[in-house]
């Protein structure tokens, strides 16, 4: 077929459709004024071309051919518009897609690979790799400086003091040293969910009794880190606390939660039991002085991550030691390392930590087992004396102890 009869047959073409437009109407039919070709208003029928170069050409209408799924007519009048997915099955193809993804990030080490975090559920870990959560530690060097310590570190630099003393392996109880470098990551969440280990022999949750206390600077530990030892550095023990022998009812504590004003009145409002490792004492209202029970070196003053809230503890040699936790945020007055006497104000009752209304969880320890508060007011404290409850202490008082495992730790 040459040009001449390609140019031929367009024309027919177009003639038969300008024909067909000009003969419409708006009658019912369609096409009123040809009853012959009445038919050609049939929707259903698709006008097609026929003939060649040496035919003549006509025209016809014909069925149109419908493709199954396609919605479009195979034919020379214009394609039909495509048909819209259900809701449901684009919901379906979505979900199929989102769960392809994830499960090529899983298999790839994306998501997998995050050695940071303990945290092992799918949930935790797309949304660490999703919020930038650190896979791989990036860090720079800092040189420490005289005066720094691991929090105004983390501080200057906006980033977590638990990533320093992961990225460093620090233990609980370290200390910025002036002119040493260290590590200091530059994704401000790495080490967020990380905790720092405990000193080499101190068990968190058995018998410990160095020589010398154990004391812990990090404001984000656990207490349980910081022991009393026989003594301390600068000797800043009771008097006479040699010939006590480790007894705490003859350390002569004072009451830690009674206003020297007298204003308020504390009371006991829960005792020391098998569920319970201290004492709670509350005077019913946020703000209340908080006193050293007897002189000594606090040994942490912090956040405990074991829900004590912010937290201190004192160390009064002999391996005895007292704790004051839940108190009020800001309301420190020492700090680790500092020693303190009898009386001293220390700090403020609070809620913080895992505590419901005002109070000050007040634990006693021995050889870093938690022992009956009691165990250190042999006259009595709110009205509670050991004598007359002996009948429900669970576990004695030093150095007749029942166990040295309270509480069944492991």
């Amino acid at each position: 077929m040459y040009r001449d009869d390609y140019s031929r047959e367009e024309s027919v073409y177009r003639a038969a459709w300008d024909d067909e437009y000009d003969d419409y109407d708006d009658d019912a039919d369609g096409y009123a004024d040809d009853d012959d070709d009445a038919d050609w208003g049939d929707p259903s029928r698709a006008l097609v071309v026929t003939g060649g170069a040496d035919d003549e050409a006509f025209i016809e209408r014909v069925p149109p051919l419908i493709i199954p799924g396609g919605g479009v007519l195979a034919s020379a009048g214009p394609p039909s518009k495509r048909r819209k997915r259900p809701v449901a099955m684009q919901f379906f193809i979505g979900a199929v897609t989102f769960c392809i993804i994830i499960s090529a990030l899983f298999s790839v080490g994306i998501i997998g690979d995050n050695t940071a975090s303990q945290n092992t559920d799918p949930f935790t870990l797309i949304a660490n790799a999703f919020i930038s959560a650190k896979t791989t530690a990036v860090y720079h060097l800092y040189v420490a400086q005289p005066g720094d310590t691991f929090e105004s570190i983390a501080a200057k630099f906006g980033v977590q003091v638990n990533g320093i003393f992961e990225l460093n392996n620090l233990y609980l109880d370290s200390y910025a040293v002036a002119s040493q470098s260290y590590k200091i990551p530059y994704n401000p969440q790495y080490g967020f969910d990380f905790q720092p280990h405990y000193p080499p022999g101190v068990n968190p949750t058995g018998k410990l009794a160095p020589e010398q206390d154990v004391i812990i600077t990090t404001t984000n530990a656990s207490q349980f880190a910081a022991v009393a030892g026989k003594t301390n550095p600068a000797n800043y023990c009771p008097p006479g606390y040699g010939a006590w022998a480790g007894n705490p009812a003859l350390y002569q504590f004072i009451n830690f939660d009674q206003p020297k004003t007298g204003k308020f009145t504390s009371v006991i409002t829960q005792r020391f039991w098998s569920g319970h490792d201290g004492i709670d004492v509350s005077t019913g209202e946020l703000g209340t002085p908080v006193y050293a029970a007897q002189l000594g070196t606090v040994v942490f003053a912090g956040w405990d991550i074991g829900g004590g809230g912010y937290t201190i503890k004192i160390a009064h040699c002999g391996y005895v030691a007292t704790s004051y936790a839940h108190m009020v945020p800001g309301s420190f007055k020492v700090k680790a390392g500092d020693q303190v006497t009898q009386g001293e104000l220390i700090g403020e009752q609070g809620e913080s930590g895992d505590a419901y209304g005002a109070h000050v969880h007040f634990m006693m320890w021995w050889q870093n087992i938690p022992i009956d508060g009691l165990c250190g007011y042999p006259n009595g404290l709110d009205g509670h004396t050991i004598a007359a409850e002996g009948a429900i202490q669970f576990n004695g008082c030093p150095p007749n102890l029942k166990t040295l495992n309270p509480f069944g730790w492991s």
